[in-house]
C-alpha cells in the first residue's frame, strides 16, 4: 500500500520537485525486494481503495532494483509467488545476489528469468560469496561493487539522466524551507539532494558522476551500517 501510494505521491509532485515521471523507480532490500517485485508486478492492482487524486495517478515505478529480495518465489521451490504477475508492463529490474545467501538466490534468478520470457529487460549479479545482508558496506568481495554495476544498468537503460529545470525557476516546492544560497538543488531538492537527512554529506558539493553512489551510500549510513531487512525506498535517478 505505501509503495503504491509513494509512487504515486512523488508523480504527483514532480513539477514541483523538478523530476522526470517517467524515471521513477523503487529500490529495495531482502523483504523490502519482495515489496518492490509486488509493486513492480501490481501497479493494476490497488492494495487498498483509492482515497483522493493522487490514487488516481500510476503506481507503476519505471525500474526495480531488487537486492537480494525474499518471497519472491514459494517456499521450497523455484515457482514464483503468486502474487509475483510478471507480464510484458512490468518494469526493468536490476538483481544483486549472494550465491551462499541464506534466503535463496532463486529468488532472484527465477524473477530474472520470468522477465526474460516476457521480454522484460533485465540484469541479474549472482555473486560467489557475500552472504545476507551485505548492503552497501565496502568491502574486497566482488558483491560490494553491485552499486556501480547498478548505475552502469541505469545508464544503459536510459534511466539515470535528470530533467532540466530551468536555471531562472525556483525548484523549492511550496511550504518548504528554502535552502541557503549555493546549496540549492539545480534539479530540484529531491532529485539532487544537497544532503541527506542524518547523513552527513553534502552531495551538493560532489561530483555529479557520483550522485548515484553517494546517494545510495547516504541511506545505508541513515539506516545504519547495513539497510534494514526491510527496507524499501521509492526514489528517482539522480545522474
Amino acid at each position: 500500500m505505501d509503495a503504491q501510494r509513494a509512487l504515486s505521491l512523488l508523480r504527483s509532485k514532480a513539477a514541483d520537485l523538478g523530476i522526470d515521471t517517467k524515471r521513477i523507480g523503487i529500490l529495495g532490500f531482502s523483504a523490502g525486494g519482495h515489496l518492490g517485485a509486488w509493486a513492480s508486478t501490481n501497479a493494476d492492482r490497488r492494495a487498498y481503495e483509492t482515497i483522493d487524486a493522487v490514487d488516481r495517478i500510476d503506481c507503476r515505478p519505471d525500474f526495480a532494483v531488487l537486492i537480494y529480495p525474499g518471497g519472491v518465489v514459494k517456499r521450497d521451490s523455484d515457482v514464483l509467488a503468486p502474487e509475483i504477475r510478471v507480464t510484458s508492463q512490468t518494469p526493468p529490474m536490476f538483481f544483486a545476489h549472494a550465491g551462499d545467501d541464506r534466503v535463496s538466490p532463486e529468488n532472484s534468478v527465477q524473477l530474472y528469468l520470468a522477465l526474460k520470457r516476457a521480454g522484460v529487460p533485465a540484469e541479474l549479479h549472482i555473486y560467489a560469496s557475500g552472504g545476507h545482508g551485505f548492503g552497501l558496506r565496502p568491502s574486497d568481495k566482488p558483491c560490494a561493487t553491485w552499486p556501480k554495476r547498478c548505475e552502469e544498468w541505469l545508464r544503459s537503460q536510459g534511466s539515470s539522466r535528470r530533467a532540466p529545470v530551468p536555471e531562472e525557476s525556483d525548484p523549492t516546492p511550496a511550504g518548504m524551507p528554502h535552502e541557503p544560497p549555493g546549496r540549492r538543488n539545480r534539479s530540484g531538492p529531491y532529485a539532487r539532494p544537497t544532503a541527506l537527512p542524518g547523513s552527513g554529506d553534502d552531495l551538493a558539493d560532489r561530483p555529479a558522476q557520483v550522485d548515484l553512489e553517494a546517494l545510495l551510500a547516504g541511506i545505508s549510513r541513515r539506516r545504519g551500517s547495513r539497510p534494514s531487512w526491510c527496507s524499501t525506498v521509492a526514489w528517482m535517478s539522480v545522474t
